[in-house]
């Protein structure tokens, strides 16, 4: 397996609004990302996926239920995943559940740019529930999207996500059409001071990041200074995979929040 194709050598303030952080090459270390073609076959693969699923292919042949364990239900999403990107359809990220032993894998797919992309993160069985947010976040997000009122579906997300994750302050970040941003909804604990309605210039979030914020409402990291899993492809001279949509798209160096 080689590594797709590397970003920018060097990256620091004066260029960080350049750097492709949709396209990073590399995934964070606690989950195994794989990407298929609309013909089935395996194209990409975070590094670490042989020690998730042993019996995966080679770059190039077609995946079927063989390479994915014991557990059909992996295998039945990902043929829905298939059937309706060859009809044309791009459909909001699947989440599912599937057993392996004794713990549980968190599978998040969604296709995008002619792949489906599958992402798995373990949940050990001796795990709190915490550990299977990125889940929990896409089948809430899923709920807010029904919901016609912005106000409304900002308050419940706030509320929502706190609860799920314990974090002592929970924030909506809006963008206006300067490109400046607002807090317009908050939770928090009593005893930290309130942001709600502070005001950020544009240059705060890179413009790509931006863009990214806007496609994909969930950003996860799991830890900033991890040790990033590079994914390998079929065609190691071809454009890096585009993690627009993916839950594990690793943290740019120089911009640790995106």
């Amino acid at each position: 397996m080689k590594r797709a194709a590397e970003t920018l050598s060097t990256v620091d303030l004066a260029n960080c609004d350049q750097e492709p952080i949709h396209a990073p090459g590399h995934v964070q270390p606690h989950g195994v990302l794989l990407a298929i073609d609309f013909e089935g076959r395996l194209t990409h693969a975070s590094r670490n996926a042989l020690a998730m699923l042993p019996a995966l292919p080679a770059f190039g042949q077609r995946l079927d239920h063989q390479h994915l364990g014991a557990d059909l239900a992996l295998w039945k999403a990902i043929e829905v995943a298939l059937h309706d990107a060859l009809t044309g359809r791009e459909e909001a990220p699947v989440t599912i559940e599937i057993a392996s032993g004794p713990d549980m894998i968190d599978v998040v797919l969604h296709t995008f740019s002619g792949r489906v992309v599958v992402e798995l993160e373990r949940r050990p069985a001796d795990h709190d529930d915490r550990s299977s947010f990125g889940l929990m976040a896409h089948r809430a997000i899923g709920q807010l999207r029904t919901r016609r009122d912005i106000g409304t579906m900002l308050g419940e997300a706030v509320l929502a996500v706190r609860a799920l994750t314990g974090f002592d302050r929970v924030m909506a970040y809006r963008f206006h059409a300067d490109d400046t941003g607002e807090i317009i909804a908050e939770t928090r604990v009593a005893q930290l001071e309130p942001y709600l309605g502070r005001r950020f210039p544009a240059s705060d979030i890179p413009v790509q990041a931006h863009h990214l914020y806007v496609r994909n409402p969930l950003r996860l990291i799991a830890d900033v200074q991890d040790e990033q899993v590079p994914i390998d492809a079929w065609d190691a001279r071809g454009a890096p995979l585009d993690l627009s949509h993916s839950v594990l798209r690793s943290v740019s160096r120089s911009m640790s929040n995106t």
